[in-house]
C-alpha cells in the first residue's frame, strides 16, 4: 500500500474527528453559528496568509485559477456547515452529504478523462448505498427543512474537491493548499456585509480559541486532502472520503462519554450494516481502484 492511499485513507478520520470537535463546540461554546463561521474565516486568513508568505511562488497565472475556486466554493461551504451542524446529527449528517463522491466521479470523468476498472465502480456503488440507508435512519432532524442546503452542499463539495484535483495538476500541493485556504478565509468574511452577521461575529470573537484549534484541525485534513489528490485520482480519494461517517460515529461515542451528549442518537447497532457496505466498499476500491 503506498503513502498516497494511506494518506486518502487516514484524511477522513482526521475530517470526522474535525466535524466531532466543531459539533462539541457549537453545542456547547457557540451561540450563534453563522457568526462563529466568521470568526472561523478570519483565523484562515490568517493561517492562508503564514503560508503564503513562506512558500516560493513562480507559476503561470492560470494555475491560481483552480486553487482560488476551490477556495470560494470553500468559504461558502462554511456557511452551509455550520447551518446544518447546528440543529443535525453529526453521523446522520455526514451521511448525507457523502454523495458527492458521485459529483466528483462525473465531473473527473467528464473533464479529467479519469476511467476506473469496473470493479473500483462497483466499489464506488456499495459505498453510496451504505450512505443512503446511513442517511435514511436520519429520522429525527428536519429532513424536510435540510433537503435543500444539503443538495448545495453536496454540489458545493464535489466541485469543491474537483478544482482542488485540477489544481494539483497544475502547481504543487502546498502552494495550492495555501492559496484555497486564504481565499475560502477571504470569502467566509464577505458575511460581514450582513448587520445580523456582523452582529453575531462580535459576539463569537470570544470563541477564537476554539476557533484556531478547529481551523488548525481543518488544515491538517486539508493538507492530507491536497497531498492525496496530487497522486491519486479524484475519484478514488473522494470516494475513500466516505470513511468519514464510520470516523464521526467512532469520535462521537468517545465525546458522549467524556463531554456528554451532542446529539439526538448514539446507538450504533442500527448503524452497522450501512457502515459494513462503506467498509467493504472502500476495502475494495483500495485494491482495485488504485
Amino acid at each position: 500500500m503506498n503513502l498516497a492511499l494511506i494518506i486518502a485513507i487516514l484524511s477522513p478520520f482526521i475530517f470526522g474527528f474535525m466535524n466531532t470537535f466543531d459539533k462539541y463546540v457549537i453545542s456547547h461554546r457557540v451561540k450563534f453559528s453563522l457568526g462563529y463561521a466568521v470568526v472561523s474565516g478570519l483565523v484562515n486568513i490568517f493561517f492562508g496568509l503564514s503560508m503564503v508568505l513562506f512558500l516560493s511562488w513562480d507559476f503561470n497565472t492560470a494555475s491560481y485559477l483552480f486553487p482560488v475556486l476551490a477556495g470560494i466554493l470553500s468559504g461558502f461551504a462554511y456557511y452551509f456547515y455550520y447551518f446544518l451542524m447546528k440543529d443535525s446529527d453529526v453521523s446522520y449528517l455526514v451521511g448525507f452529504i457523502y454523495l458527492y463522491p458521485v459529483v466528483v466521479a462525473f465531473l473527473s470523468f467528464i473533464f479529467l478523462s479519469e476511467r476506473l476498472p469496473v470493479i473500483a465502480y462497483f466499489a464506488i456503488a456499495l459505498i453510496l448505498v451504505g450512505v443512503i440507508l446511513l442517511s435514511l435512519r436520519a429520522k429525527k432532524i428536519k429532513a424536510s427543512l435540510l433537503i435543500l442546503p444539503l443538495a448545495f452542499y453536496i454540489t458545493i463539495l464535489g466541485c469543491y474537491e474537483f478544482f482542488i484535483k485540477v489544481s494539483t495538476n497544475n502547481m504543487p500541493f502546498m502552494q495550492g493548499l495555501a492559496i484555497t485556504i486564504f481565499i475560502s478565509g477571504l470569502t467566509i468574511m464577505l458575511g460581514l456585509f450582513s448587520r445580523h452577521i456582523r452582529h453575531e461575529f462580535i459576539i463569537e470573537v470570544r470563541n477564537i480559541k476554539w476557533a484556531f484549534i478547529g481551523e488548525f484541525i481543518t488544515l491538517v485534513a486539508t493538507l492530507t486532502l491536497y497531498f492525496a489528490m496530487s497522486r491519486l485520482t479524484a475519484t478514488l480519494v473522494a470516494s475513500l472520503a466516505s470513511l468519514q461517517p464510520l470516523a464521526v460515529i467512532i469520535f462521537e461515542r468517545a465525546a458522549h462519554k467524556y463531554y456528554g451528549k451532542m446529539t439526538k442518537d448514539n446507538t450504533l447497532l442500527p448503524k452497522l450494516g450501512a457502515i459494513l457496505l462503506i467498509v467493504l466498499g472502500v476495502i475494495i476500491l483500495s485494491i482495485f481502484g488504485t
